[in-house]
């Protein structure tokens, strides 16, 4: 199973799919930056809305597994169903290629993926305070932080979604 062939079943199966399919990439991407390497396929569901239909669930099992297993994926599965793009063929990690990649796959227009990513870049220096005051212990802070900038370096980009910011400001703070 890949975050490819999730998609498709969500294509498939939900009526409002354009408007799920970007939730579901956003998901994907927010769960890459943030190294989730436990958003296995059971991370993901659907349920019943009052209109009758079915659509995406909020997102829920969100955390850094790096930090507890410093060995762990980035990513819990493969983002595109049986093949790599030649940049992650060249570096071994997920770039923002592949990210265009797996948009352009699960059929958002190009120009959505585009602004989708766009959402995510830059630094949000909010981020750092709300890691500051969590409950982690100080090494794990000190990881958390240099997780981020590895990660920004590395995709190029970044961890300022709101949607991102909105869930470490609800499980990070006060």
């Amino acid at each position: 199973m890949s975050y490819e062939a999730i998609g498709a079943l969500i294509r498939r199966h939900i009526p409002l799919y354009e408007l799920e399919l970007e939730k579901f990439f956003r998901l994907v991407l927010s769960n890459y930056i943030i190294s989730n390497g436990d958003a296995h396929v059971k991370n993901f569901s659907a349920i019943h809305a009052e209109a009758g239909d079915y659509v995406f669930t909020p997102a829920y099992n969100l955390l850094c597994t790096r930090i507890h297993l410093p060995g762990e994926s980035d990513m819990a599965l493969e983002l595109l169903k049986n093949r790599y793009t030649e940049d992650f063929q060249a570096n071994g990690f997920y770039t923002l290629a592949d990210f265009k990649e797996f948009g352009r796959a699960i059929g958002i227009k190009r120009i959505r993926v585009t602004k989708i990513i766009n959402e995510f870049t830059g630094k949000d220096e909010s981020i750092d305070y709300l890691i500051d005051r969590s409950f982690l212990k100080g090494e794990v802070k000190a990881d958390f932080k240099g997780l981020q900038l590895s990660i920004a370096l590395i995709v190029p980009m970044a961890v300022s979604t709101t949607r991102l910011l909105g869930w470490c400001k609800r499980y990070l703070s006060e």
